[in-house]
């Protein structure tokens, strides 16, 4: 289940698991968020489970990105060890970060997009199995080419 808060107000949605549709324009299970939202989320029994190859249950976000309109994407959880990903399409994972630092297990990245349009952010632990509470933040940033990432991690698809 997740609560979306924003200029709107709240909204609370419940996630079918499935990722197979990410290959098309919009994958009509995954939850829209927009530049300056923050999402209250949680991991859980039901959640994805075929975004990463661990089998790590995963919340799936499609944000909306322009051409070298920089993005910084944070997820914070005293319950469990986020893990942030963004991806194009299955496979095309283009940032990802596990710890902001070695005392810090929240993730964080910036990145700018050369390529206008519709991208993936996944929402997991780094541990297999690993469920709780989560925020997650979309941010405008002042980057406006490349990838700022404090560290990467080498969980992959």
């Amino acid at each position: 289940m997740l609560t979306m808060r924003g200029a709107l107000g709240v909204a609370v949605l419940l996630m079918t698991p499935t990722f197979g549709g990410l290959g098309c324009d919009r994958n009509p299970r995954s939850v829209p968020i927009r530049i300056g939202q923050t999402i209250e989320g949680r991991l859980e029994s039901g959640d994805w489970t075929d975004v990463f190859a661990d089998g790590s249950y995963t919340d799936l976000f499609e944000v909306t990105i322009g051409a070298g309109q920089g993005i910084t994407v944070e997820m914070s959880s005293t319950e469990l060890d986020t893990y942030i990903s963004l991806l194009r399409g299955p496979g095309d994972q283009l940032v990802d970060n596990d710890d902001i630092s070695p005392e810090d297990r929240n993730s964080r990245f910036t990145y700018a997009p050369q390529t206008a349009g519709t991208y993936f952010i996944a929402a997991t632990s780094f541990r297999s199995g690993a469920t709780g509470a989560y925020t997650l933040r979309v941010t405008p940033s002042d980057s406006r080419t490349g990838v700022e990432s404090d560290k990467t991690s080498d969980k992959t698809r």
